[in-house]
């Protein structure tokens, strides 16, 4: 059941995907996490929401993202909002009164317990999301795309890194040829499912490509 899944089981299934968790506050309900990557530093605050008339839901919100000048703020909103008609999980939403830039993914728990599986799943959603669009906004903002153009750039962008970090783990000197038998057997060994940013990209390099192509059948016809 549901009532039996609790912030604590969110922290556990963290843990047991290798991700560090900088706070947790039970009787709210809240896991934060904080990453520092090539995107500087950004949260990502995750909510166990409880009881009527909505039901029990989980939610995925990154805060802060950004702060738009006022004189972008409706460019930008034209962006987001073509964004948000093709994502497949979540929105990006932003505040018109002071700028704010934030994303935000919400999972119905309805009366089933969630599994790690599911859980990873959209946590993975929501993270590949900030990865390939982080640039959006400084592209229009400082860049003078249009809506259009800067999607297509953020895209491409994350295609061609994609790439180039597939090409250096190939290339990568005593990489899996290098393992001992013993090594291989323990990395196989089924431990704590940590993320794969592999099989992730490798995923959403797919479905970016399948995108794109369907884009040029429709503009042939």
């Amino acid at each position: 059941m549901s009532e039996d899944f609790r912030i604590t089981d969110v922290v556990s299934y963290l843990t047991r995907l290798g991700l560090r968790v900088a706070s947790v506050d039970e009787r709210q309900g809240v896991a934060e996490l904080v990453f520092h990557d090539e995107l500087g530093q950004w949260q990502l605050l995750i909510i166990l929401q409880a009881g009527p008339p909505l039901g029990r839901r989980l939610l995925f919100i990154v805060p802060h993202l950004s702060i738009l000048p006022q004189r972008r703020r409706r460019s930008c909103l034209e962006a987001l909002m073509s964004l948000n008609y093709t994502l497949p999980l979540g929105r990006f939403g932003l505040d018109l009164e002071d700028g704010e830039v934030r994303f935000s993914a919400s999972l119905y728990l309805g009366e089933e317990r969630l599994s790690l599986p599911a859980f990873r799943q959209h946590l993975e959603g929501v993270i590949q999301t900030i990865v390939i669009y982080h640039s959006l906004l400084p592209r229009i903002i400082y860049g003078h795309c249009t809506a259009r153009a800067a999607l297509t750039a953020c895209e491409q962008a994350f295609l061609e890194s994609y790439e180039g970090e597939r090409l250096f783990w190939q290339e990568r000197p005593g990489s899996e040829q290098g393992l001992t038998q013993d090594e291989t057997e323990t990395d196989a060994s089924p431990s704590a499912p940590e993320l794969d940013a592999a099989e992730v990209l490798a995923e959403i390099r797919r479905m970016l490509q399948e995108g794109q192509g369907q884009e040029r059948d429709d503009d042939l016809d």
